[in-house]
């Protein structure tokens, strides 16, 4: 478009220029076409200058609109880098469950009868789940094995108490017996 302004622009230059040339060797006619010619000229640039106007003001436009998408790109770029670094953080981090001793997969597919259908993370949860049952009923288990031993101690305190009172007892008999035996060795002696 500019260019067909600019071959206007320099055709109407140039029959300006003839006309000029025209009109300074005192040719009347040329000088009322110089006029029109001039008129158009005023006019194609007018026209020139609206254009460029409005191709400004478009390119104006179309620069702003890239420089938001520059914009929202960056930031998109940002938000991606952030979140890929906390997937990575999250990846390093050791996970408690890793540590965690669970039960050989083919034990616990025989113990349980699951097939290899599962996922590996379904899996997972499963033997998971299998480890902490186990563990409730084993905690289960030794909480009553230690009811049953602190009975069991609180029955042998009560044998053993029982054992120092006939310890006691036998003690006192074997006292009394030695001083009946004394006595009646004495008697037994003095009746002699």
């Amino acid at each position: 478009m500019e260019m067909k302004y600019l071959m206007e622009t320099t055709r109407l230059c140039l029959e300006l220029e003839e006309l000029l040339t025209e009109m300074f060797e005192g040719k009347r006619k040329g000088e009322d076409k110089a006029v029109v010619l001039l008129a158009e000229l005023r006019q194609v640039n007018r026209k020139c200058n609206l254009e460029t106007r409005e191709l400004e003001s478009k390119s104006k436009a179309l620069k702003d609109k890239l420089e938001i998408l520059c914009y929202d790109y960056t930031n998109y770029l940002g938000e991606m880098e952030y979140i890929e670094g906390e997937i990575r953080k999250v990846e390093s981090i050791k996970n408690i469950y890793e540590n965690v001793e669970l039960i050989d997969v083919d034990e616990f597919m025989k113990n349980e009868g699951i097939g290899k259908d599962l996922g590996e993370h379904e899996l997972m949860v499963s033997r998971m789940n299998y480890e902490l049952e186990s563990r409730k009923r084993l905690l289960e288990e030794k909480k009553a094995l230690i009811a049953k031993k602190e009975g069991l101690l609180a029955k042998k305190k009560l044998r053993e108490e029982y054992f120092q009172r006939l310890q006691n007892q036998v003690r006192t008999y074997v006292k009394s017996a030695n001083i009946l035996r004394e006595a009646l060795k004495s008697t037994a002696e003095a009746s002699i």
